[in-house]
C-alpha cells in the first residue's frame, strides 16, 4: 500500500434550511471526516493512527439572493498528522472559522 494513504476514508455532511415559518431561510449543517490508519513505512511496522474531525455551520438565505454563513472546520481543533519515515509529515488543518456573505442574481 502507498505511504500515508488510508484504506478507509469516510465523510458525510448534512444540511437543513427552514422553508417556512418564523425561521424561513435559516439553516444549519454538521459533518464528520474520518481517515483510517495509514502506513508510515513500507514494511508496515510503523502506522499512522486514524483520526476523526467534525465540522459545522449556520447560514441565513434572504429572499433577495443574499446568503450569510458561518462555518467551522475541525471544531475540536484536533492536532494530528501523518508522517513517513523517509521524510515529511502532513498536518491536518487546525480549527478554521470562516464567515461569508454572498449575493446570487
Amino acid at each position: 500500500a502507498p505511504l500515508q494513504v488510508p484504506k478507509i476514508l469516510a465523510s458525510g455532511f448534512a444540511d437543513y434550511t427552514f422553508e417556512s415559518g418564523p425561521l424561513t431561510g435559516f439553516g444549519f449543517g454538521a459533518g464528520v471526516r474520518y481517515n483510517g490508519q495509514s502506513l508510515a513505512e513500507k514494511t508496515g511496522t510503523i502506522i499512522n493512527p486514524d483520526y476523526t474531525v467534525f465540522d459545522a455551520g449556520i447560514h441565513y438565505r434572504m429572499e433577495k439572493g443574499v446568503n450569510l454563513a458561518l462555518n467551522v472546520k475541525n471544531i475540536a481543533d484536533k492536532d494530528t498528522y501523518t508522517c513517513t519515515t523517509t521524510g515529511g509529515c502532513y498536518y491536518i488543518s487546525p480549527r478554521i472559522v470562516t464567515a461569508t456573505a454572498s449575493y446570487r442574481w
